[in-house]
């Protein structure tokens, strides 16, 4: 589904959406959802006349396992980079351990390890703002693509509007409330979730206030 002319939501990994991005310097991805869904997301692609070595980047919000699952089989087939913030490094690649309920799910789940992933450095990548958003993870990040923001789990989409993603899965409440509030959000026309679907921005402000 077309968000904007440059912005595609893939329909086949609901649940954790993936986004594809088509910018001036290749098209991106943001998060790769859950292990399995790599040949979904390149049969959707393709279905949007996108080859695999168009995908020039991942950019993953952080380390959850639905926002990783599938990113070592995307950069095999795509020859891909994978961006991800300095904190959120261990758990992708180093193998430490999640804490709570999220060490039993990577347990269950089996999610290969991609070959590489860069530690995000300075505020830009290609053509999207980095946005560090601590809360959910320590290393969460929003990304930033013209009037479009991704927020990973900063936030959840709920019919047409913004709500609070789960407190079970939250690192710190306190980091996760600061980051929300100090979102700058001034000029943007659309919030793209990775659980629900996407809001206007427009919406933002009387989440905030319900806070």
């Amino acid at each position: 589904m077309k968000i904007t002319d440059e912005v595609i939501k893939l329909d086949c990994t609901k649940g954790s959406y993936v986004y594809a991005v088509l910018g001036k310097n290749g098209v991106t991805l943001i998060d790769t959802s859950m292990p399995g869904k790599g040949e979904a997301i390149l049969a959707e692609l393709a279905a949007n006349n996108i080859k695999p070595g168009d995908v020039k980047r991942i950019l993953l919000t952080h380390h959850d396992v639905d926002h990783i699952g599938s990113a070592a089989f995307l950069q095999e087939k795509t020859g891909c980079e994978i961006y991800i913030h300095a904190d959120d490094y261990p758990y992708v690649m180093e193998g430490k351990k999640r804490e709570g309920l999220k060490s039993l799910i990577s347990a269950i789940m089996n999610v290969q390890k991609p070959g590489s992933v860069k530690c995000i450095e300075g505020n830009t990548i290609a053509e999207f703002t980095v946005i560090p958003s601590p809360g959910h993870t320590k290393g969460h990040t929003v990304y930033r693509f013209h009037d479009v923001l991704f927020l990973g789990d900063l936030v959840r989409g709920k019919g047409g509007k913004v709500a609070a993603s789960p407190p079970i899965m939250t690192w710190n409440k306190e980091a996760l409330l600061s980051s929300i509030k100090s979102l700058p959000i001034d000029g943007a026309q659309w919030l793209c979730m990775a659980h629900g679907e996407p809001a206007k921005a427009d919406t933002w402000g009387d989440f905030v206030k319900s806070l």
